[in-house]
């Protein structure tokens, strides 16, 4: 459900062909893995190289960065908040490989504070619910902390 709202949003926001946006969105695992493999092996990514993803994806990286980062979720049930953490994670994952296509060194928890921040919205009935869905987001947060003392 969350691989397929990104899929449409971007269909719609954007004249990258659907085949492509399918492709970039549901092998985006291994293509994030094959660009992390990259990097650690040689320290940058090689031009010659796909890493599986459609040339059109790699053409217009900026423009599709621009648009995960201005995409807007709302759950207006969220329950235990498994809708917008899962949304989280598949934003997370196509905008690092954006992040690595463009150069920028942006981490998992830089990544997931800006969408939660910006991109994010859920509301319930239940005000504990609400409170399960921020705490949900918030032990997301704390596992890619980097710097403990801070």
């Amino acid at each position: 459900m969350c691989q397929k709202s990104i899929i449409n949003y971007i269909d719609t926001n954007s004249d990258l062909p659907l085949n492509d946006i399918e492709n970039f969105i549901h092998l985006g695992d291994f293509a994030l893995d094959l660009l992390i493999r990259e990097i650690i092996e040689y320290g940058k990514l090689r031009e010659d190289r796909e890493y599986g993803l459609p040339t059109s994806i790699k053409e217009n990286h900026r423009e599709l960065n621009t648009l995960l980062q201005k995409i807007k979720v709302v759950d207006p049930a969220v329950g235990s908040g498994a809708f917008p953490v899962g949304m989280m994670n598949e934003i997370v994952k196509a905008r690092s490989i954006l992040s690595f296509l463009s150069g920028e060194e942006k981490t998992y928890y830089e990544l997931k504070m800006e969408i939660i921040r910006d991109c994010l919205y859920g509301v319930d009935i239940d005000s504990s619910a609400v409170d399960i869905a921020k705490l949900r987001f918030w032990l997301s947060l704390i596992v890619d902390e980097e710097d403990i003392n801070a």
